[in-house]
C-alpha cells in the first residue's frame, strides 16, 4: 500500500481520456490533422477540466470510460456491430464498477439517438442495432453485479445498501447531499467552459456551422446529458 501510486490514478486516466479523445476526433473528422493536434491543447487549456485531472476522484474515469463507449459507437457503426457492441459493453461494466448507473446517462443518449446521427446514405437496421445494445448494456451490468453482489454479502447490510442504492438512487429526487435547482448547471456553465466561454471565434464558429453526421453525435451525447444532470436534485460542479 503507497500514496503515489493513487495519487497517479486520476492524472493517468486523464492522459488516456485525451488520447482517447484524439482517437474518437479521428474516427468522427478523419482527414483533419490540423484538428487532431489541437485537442490536447483545447482539453488542457480547458481550467476546470485540468483541475479536475489532477484530482483523486472517479471524474476522469468515468471520462475514460464513456469516451470507449462513444468510440465503439461511432466505429462499431461505421465499420462492424460486434466490435462496438463489445467495446460498449465493456464501458459500460467498468462504469458501472467506477461510479455506478451515472454512466449510462452519458452514454444511452447517443446509442438510443443513433437514427439521428447516422449518415443518410448508410443503410441502418433498427432491429440489429437495438438488440446489440440490449444485450451488450445486459452483459456490462452482469459483469459489474458479479462483483457487486458478492461485495455486497461480505460487506454486511449497512455497504451493500450504500454500494447498490445509495449512492446514485438518494441523490436523484430528494438528494441527501448538493441539493442545487434545476438551473444551477447553466449559470455554471460559463466557469465550465473558462476560457473558451469567453473566445469570441468560439461563439463565431458555432453560429456558422451546419449540422452534419458528427456534429449530431456530439449534440446526441452533451444536451441530453446536459438536461438530465440539471434534473438530478443532487449536484456537483464536476
Amino acid at each position: 500500500m503507497n500514496a503515489w501510486s493513487a495519487r497517479l490514478t486520476a492524472p493517468l486516466f486523464g492522459f488516456f481520456s485525451i488520447l482517447l479523445t484524439v482517437r474518437l476526433a479521428k474516427v468522427l473528422w478523419p482527414g483533419q490533422p490540423k484538428l487532431h493536434k489541437n485537442i490536447p491543447y483545447l482539453m488542457l487549456g480547458t481550467c476546470f477540466w485540468a483541475l479536475y485531472a489532477t484530482l483523486t476522484m472517479f471524474d476522469m474515469f468515468i471520462g475514460c470510460f464513456a469516451l470507449i463507449a462513444w468510440i465503439g459507437l461511432r466505429e462499431g457503426n461505421e465499420r462492424n456491430y460486434l466490435r462496438c457492441w463489445m467495446l460498449y459493453g465493456a464501458a459500460t461494466a467498468l462504469g458501472l464498477l467506477a461510479k455506478g448507473p451515472i454512466i449510462l446517462l452519458y452514454i444511452l443518449s447517443p446509442a438510443l439517438l443513433a437514427p439521428w446521427w447516422t449518415e443518410e446514405k448508410k443503410e441502418f437496421s433498427r432491429l440489429r442495432w437495438y438488440g446489440g445494445l440490449l444485450g451488450a448494456t445486459g452483459a456490462g451490468i452482469l459483469f459489474a453485479l458479479a462483483w457487486a453482489i458478492p461485495a455486497a454479502q461480505a460487506g454486511g447490510e449497512q455497504y451493500g445498501q450504500a454500494i447498490l442504492f445509495g449512492q446514485t438512487a438518494g441523490r436523484i429526487v430528494h438528494s441527501f447531499a448538493h441539493q442545487r435547482p434545476w438551473y444551477w448547471y447553466i449559470l455554471l456553465l460559463p466557469a465550465l467552459l473558462f476560457p473558451w466561454s469567453f473566445f469570441p471565434p468560439f461563439w463565431c464558429s458555432i453560429r456558422r456551422r451546419r449540422l452534419t453526421p458528427p456534429d449530431k453525435f456530439c449534440l446526441s451525447i452533451i444536451l441530453p446529458g446536459f438536461i438530465l444532470l440539471s434534473m438530478i436534485s443532487g449536484k456537483q460542479a464536476h
